[in-house]
């Protein structure tokens, strides 16, 4: 199945609007400045993929004769950051821009981030939100970034896997919850400088307050490290809490996070917001969707997040402290500053956790926040939300490999292939086709079998042949996509056995003939 994920983003601030270049993080800078230093706002790549359809909207239009230009960029671990051709402009009196959909390939282990340049002395944003499609190379992997927001990293100290945050000390403020199951994998980071002779830093995963063995450290004249080894994968359930846990020798450097979430069901993705700003016992204020740190505002354009069409499916929240008898906090998804969707949980007395799962349709361009209600004046509290996103896996034709033909006689032979991923959806057909020139197709000779196919192993019947011919072969298996083959191998029919013949009469009768018998 072809999977996609959307990077769903925005930031309170605003860029310069002097002409010179500014710096955002590409997901989940919440209420982090743009900043002049490019390095400060970077994030790694932790997997192969493409960035595509890109989208950028500001509160506040430019004005006439003026723009804005927002532009990805990326480079590979120790080359200079370049532009992409994802580069989108807003101007005049438009909020929104086009949608970009070039396609920029990214490796695992590329720095990316966006940068914003204004062009006449444009009215100031007053708030940008922006979206992006990243489509993996291996389907189903999702991506999430971090970095420490231009901050030095501190021994036992603690960051979010989503979005720019500095290092702090109070772990639950820097744990990213999960709104479902699946694996994380992949850990990469880089940091701005090598730490240096004998000094270090090493960065855990843990979860639930729990190290875990996705571990990297970077020392020396090191700047980058990463571990993808499988034994070292995490298995994450919906309602866990992770966090990257620093140690460090010597003094402290900055650092940028990347790591694959692989979910448990193609399509899924999540986005994930955690602030230590405590909400208001009084006022209903609201939060960014993908952040890992923010400041609570009552002012909503100032927390929305650009998305694509597709498919919020969940809720969860976690809260350092718990209401109180009699009290309660609402949390609700938004939609334009207008919707409240049916995406609610309620947490109230005692209790600290809720979710709550139901399918809320999202389009494309709708402007999404947190809505956060108190009730009977609850006790102030940090908070973690995470929503559930889906988008429906395209289907693609089936992955098929071909093994060796068994059974070979001068006239027949036995096929035999695997389905090894089926692409999304059952297969209708399987079988194999041969030909004596190469590379056949079902146009060529085949030998098929139809009903509702899953993956692995079958073998067809291949009647016929030619004695003493060399044949070529693939596997073949169909969905509503179409053909996938397998590779081609390659087998020769045996001789035919010699057979005797009469002339003028029956062997027997020659023999009687002849005297024999």
């Amino acid at each position: 199945m072809a999977t996609k994920q959307f990077l769903i983003s925005g930031t309170a601030d605003d860029p310069t609007t002097a002409g010179t270049a500014e710096y955002s993080s590409l997901l989940g800078d919440g209420n982090q400045l743009w900043h002049a230093t490019e390095a400060y706002r970077e994030s790694i790549i932790p997997t192969a993929g493409k960035l595509s359809n890109f989208r950028v909207g500001v509160k506040t239009a430019p004005g006439a004769g003026k723009s804005w230009t927002f532009t990805i960029r990326k480079a590979a671990s120790g080359a200079a950051m370049a532009d992409t051709a994802l580069s989108v402009t807003i101007s005049d009196t438009a909020v929104l821009s086009s949608l970009d959909t070039d396609e920029v390939t990214v490796a695992a282990g590329d720095r990316v981030d966006i940068k914003a340049v204004g062009t006449g002395t444009p009215t100031a944003a007053a708030a940008v939100y922006w979206t992006c499609q990243f489509t993996p190379e291996t389907d189903g992997e999702t991506i999430l970034l971090s970095n420490s927001a231009g901050t030095a990293i501190v021994n036992t100290y603690y960051h979010t896997l989503v979005g720019g945050r500095a290092p702090v000390a109070a772990e639950f403020s820097g744990q990213t919850l999960f709104p479902t199951a699946g694996t994380l994998k992949k850990f990469y980071v880089e940091l701005t400088d090598a730490p240096g002779i004998d000094k270090s830093a090493t960065f855990t995963i843990r979860k639930n307050g729990i190290d875990q063995s996705l571990v990297v450290t970077i020392s020396g004249s090191a700047t980058t490290g990463n571990d993808t080894d499988p034994a070292h994968n995490v298995a994450i359930a919906a309602g866990d809490k992770v966090t990257i846990k620093t140690a460090i020798v010597g003094i402290g450097w900055r650092a940028k996070f990347g790591i694959v979430f692989l979910p448990t069901t193609q399509g899924e993705y999540i986005a994930s917001a955690t602030t230590d700003d405590t909400t208001s016992a009084f006022d209903t204020e609201y939060q960014h969707l993908n952040c890992g740190v923010s400041t609570l505002t009552v002012t909503e354009t100032e927390q929305h997040c650009l998305a694509q069409a597709t498919t919020a499916k969940a809720i969860y929240v976690n809260l350092s402290t718990a209401p109180g008898a009699g009290k309660s906090y609402a949390f609700i998804l938004r939609r334009n500053a207008i919707t409240n969707t049916a995406l609610t949980v309620t947490i109230s007395e005692a209790n600290t956790s809720g979710n709550y799962a139901t399918d809320v349709a999202i389009s494309a361009n709708d402007l999404l926040d947190t809505k956060i209600v108190p009730a009977g004046t609850p006790a102030t509290t940090s908070s973690q939300i995470a929503y559930l996103l889906y988008n429906t896996p395209a289907v693609v034709v089936p992955t098929v490999s071909t093994q060796a033909v068994t059974d070979i006689a001068p006239t027949t032979a036995t096929g035999h292939g695997t389905i090894e991923a089926t692409g999304g959806e059952n297969c209708d057909k399987r079988g194999v086709c041969w030909n004596t020139i190469g590379n056949p197709t079902i146009a060529d000779s085949k030998s098929e079998e139809t009903d509702s196919f899953g993956i692995g192993a079958f073998a067809r019947p291949m009647t016929g042949l030619l004695p003493e011919t060399h044949y070529f072969v693939k596997a073949y298996a169909h969905n509503s996509a179409g053909y996938g083959y397998g590779g081609q191998v390659e087998f020769d029919t045996l001789t035919a056995p010699p057979v005797a013949a009469a002339i003028g009469g029956s062997i027997a009768a020659k023999m009687v003939a002849a005297g024999a018998i």
